[in-house]
């Protein structure tokens, strides 16, 4: 049991690694909580066509009340 936790856990953490890749290196990255909620949103969205700035404004929603589905479409619109 303690194996199949670890290797979750150890998924989830590369995953989650992977999904918060912008298109360069070294720009603004995906907080953890905001790269969960995108995956309940929208499980599909390309993160690595986010801009820095509809990284920052992801996770400014996120960190205030959260993100709901007409914010981040309009995160997505609007920029």
């Amino acid at each position: 049991m303690k194996v199949l936790a670890l290797t979750t856990a150890a998924l989830v953490a590369l995953s989650g690694a992977a999904f918060a890749q912008t298109a360069a290196p070294g720009d603004t990255m995906l907080d953890s909580g905001a790269i969960e909620q995108l995956r309940t949103l929208d499980p599909n969205l390309d993160v690595t066509t986010l801009t820095p700035i509809q990284i920052n404004e992801i996770n400014e929603e996120v960190e205030d009340d959260g993100l709901t589905e007409g914010e981040l479409e309009t995160i997505l619109e609007t920029m």
